[in-house]
C-alpha cells in the first residue's frame, strides 16, 4: 500500500482539484442559504395561508380532504380533490420571490423586468386593491403576483384538468386576491 507521500503527482494534482471544487461547491451553497429553486424561505410560510382560508374561500366543509405540503421553509402547497361528475385537482401555491425586503425603488424594477421578460406572453392583467401592487397572468395555470411592504410573492391557482375548470378568470383572481389579502395581514 502506497502512503500519501509515494503518490504520483497527477494523483496529487487530482486530489487538489477535488478539494477545490468541495471547497467552491460549499461556498456557493452558504451564499445561496435561505433560498429553493428562486424562492425565499421563510418560517413563516405555513402560517400565511392556512387549510381554513382554503376552506372558507372555496366554500369547503370540514369533511373535505385537504393536503398541506410545505417544502424547505419555501413552498407551501394545497392540494385537494372537489367532488363533482368529473375528477377536478385543484391546488393552490404559495412562494416568495428570493431575497429579503427591498425598497421600493428595486421592487419596482424587479417588477418591470419580469413583466417585460417572463408574463409578456401570459396574458398579464393588473389586479387591483390587493397589496401595493398586483398582476394575474396565466403563469402556472393562473398566478398573482403581489408586491406589498417591501416583497414580492405569488399566490398560483390551477385545476387539473384545466379544460374542466369550472371556475372563470374573474372568479379565479377574486379567490387568489382573497388568499394573498390573508398573506399581507399576516406576513
Amino acid at each position: 500500500m502506497k502512503t500519501i507521500s509515494k503518490l504520483p503527482k497527477a494523483t496529487y494534482l487530482l486530489l487538489f482539484l477535488f478539494l477545490i471544487s468541495v471547497a467552491t461547491s460549499c461556498k456557493k451553497e452558504e451564499k445561496n442559504k435561505g433560498s429553493y429553486f428562486g424562492s425565499s424561505q421563510r418560517e413563516d410560510i405555513s402560517k400565511l395561508i392556512t387549510k381554513e382560508d382554503i376552506r372558507s374561500i372555496f366554500e369547503l366543509d370540514n369533511d373535505h380532504e385537504i393536503e398541506h405540503k410545505e417544502k424547505k421553509s419555501a413552498i407551501s402547497s394545497f392540494d385537494w380533490e372537489m367532488p363533482s361528475d368529473k375528477k377536478l385537482f385543484y391546488s393552490v401555491k404559495l412562494n416568495f420571490a428570493r431575497g429579503d425586503r427591498r425598497s421600493s425603488s428595486v421592487i419596482d424594477k424587479i417588477w418591470e423586468g419580469q413583466s417585460k421578460s417572463v408574463y409578456q406572453e401570459k396574458g398579464l392583467q393588473e389586479v387591483s386593491d390587493v397589496g401595493d401592487k398586483a398582476s394575474w397572468s396565466t403563469m402556472a395555470g393562473g398566478q398573482l403576483r403581489v408586491t406589498a411592504d417591501g416583497y414580492l410573492f405569488f399566490v398560483s391557482f390551477f385545476v387539473n384538468p384545466k379544460k374542466d375548470n369550472p371556475l372563470s378568470k374573474d372568479e379565479m383572481i377574486d379567490k387568489a386576491s382573497a388568499l394573498a389579502k390573508q398573506v399581507i395581514k399576516r406576513m
